[in-house]
């Protein structure tokens, strides 16, 4: 372990996720203030701005991997200019020895957090596959005709499991709109509208790749409790986004209301069943 620790690149790595302790609170306070601020503006407007400072959480561990491999002169006016380097170096005895656990336990965590992630991928494979069609004519030409007017040219597929306990999309290329069986029998026509323009607005919105990145970022960020948070606004961010669309396209605030509250009480009940939610994850 101490051999690793002896490599350059190494060091650096480490002492960048010691340093992102402390980064990762500053970000965290400056989104707090930034979002408090925007409470009252538009979901779309919070949603950049959380996706914003997440994408800084993944930038400023590679920036300090930059900067700490810079040439000496360099460094000094770094740590000339930062009292929190300063107070790092001074410290920096003490931090030196456990550089190598530091390494060991993020490959522990990243790894856990891989695995996790691709077990659900595998997951969501598998129930896609055994998914039967939508047999409601109805449903299937109101989600034919909300894609046409939501803009979409790619083929959306209406599935239902018994496995799915709420609505959710998957899919980029061939996107897939799974809901649980039975899901719109007794649910009202403008209702099941709302639903379907709501999935729509996150394929349209190609929401898929936004989610990816975040799995990346929690994955190489694990131990931070800022980015965890911060990805937790991104996701509540995006559903109010995708509330807005289905709102718009449906025409009934009140009703669209009413159906998410329905869809909590059904979901309720459910929640010991499973250790987590599938839609966080698509």
């Amino acid at each position: 372990m101490n051999a690793v620790m002896l490599n350059p690149l190494a060091q650096r790595a480490a002492w960048s996720l010691v340093h992102f302790l402390w980064q990762g609170v500053l970000l965290g306070m400056l989104a707090w203030g930034a979002l408090t601020f925007l409470k009252r503006r538009s979901p779309g407007l919070r949603y950049a701005v959380a996706c914003l400072f997440l994408g800084m959480c993944a930038l400023l561990p590679v920036l300090s991997f930059l900067g700490l491999g810079a040439s000496p002169s360099e460094v000094e006016v770094q740590i000339a200019q930062s009292y929190i380097y300063r107070l790092l170096l001074g410290l920096r005895g003490h931090i030196q020895p456990l550089l190598p656990w530091v390494l060991v336990l993020w490959c522990l965590g990243s790894g856990v957090i891989a695995i996790r992630t691709l077990g659900v991928w595998f997951w969501l494979r598998r129930i896609r596959k055994r998914a039967g069609e939508v047999l409601d004519m109805n449903c299937r030409e109101c989600l034919e005709r909300l894609r046409r007017s939501a803009g979409i040219r790619r083929v959306v597929r209406l599935l239902e499991s018994p496995w799915v306990h709420s609505p959710f999309t998957v899919g980029v290329l061939r996107p897939v709109i799974l809901v649980p069986l039975g899901f719109f029998t007794a649910m009202d026509p403008l209702a099941a509208e709302a639903v379907l323009a709501h999935e729509l607005a996150h394929i349209r919105r190609l929401d898929v790749f936004v989610i990816g990145l975040q799995a990346v970022i929690e994955t190489l960020l694990f131990f931070h409790p800022v980015v965890w948070w911060l990805s937790r606004r991104v996701n509540t961010e995006r559903e109010h986004c995708c509330d807005d669309a289905a709102v718009q396209a449906c025409g009934d605030a009140v009703l669209f209301a009413q159906t998410l509250m329905r869809l909590d009480e059904d979901r309720e009940p459910r929640l010991e069943e499973i250790s987590w939610n599938a839609s966080d994850v698509c």
